[in-house]
């Protein structure tokens, strides 16, 4: 390891690139993908992680992650699903390549979420 703090080498770093280029320049080379905002959906707090494997198993086909709730990827975005830990609902984000595969998978996920949670109620 280094002897310092993960978080001061990072700030150091941007820094030091930061002087050499401005920021907007630098993001420039980045694309900018359409991002939902958070949709917060109803649900029971003994519903979550039933939700939350049934989720699961209606997405199989894709590649899932379980870190912080069920993140799914899908050829053209992704969307996370997590249970809320102070309210009774659930939270859904989305990321897609473009505004109409956004709003695609927004539907499809939203949609899913509410039928599981019909499912589990």
């Amino acid at each position: 390891g280094f002897p310092w703090d993960d978080g001061l080498y990072a700030a150091a770093l941007m820094a030091r690139i930061v002087k050499k280029k401005e920021v907007h320049r630098i993001l420039a080379n980045y694309p900018d993908y359409p991002v939902s905002p958070e949709l917060r959906i109803d649900c029971p707090h003994e519903a979550k992680q039933p939700v939350i494997r049934e989720m699961a198993n209606r997405f199989s086909d894709y590649d899932i992650s379980r870190i912080d709730g069920l993140k799914i990827e899908f050829d053209d975005g992704w969307a996370l699903v997590r249970p809320s830990n102070t309210e009774e609902k659930m939270s859904v984000r989305v990321e897609a390549d473009t505004e109409k595969a956004l709003d695609r998978l927004l539907e499809k996920v939203r949609s899913a979420v509410e039928q599981s949670i019909g499912n589990s109620t």
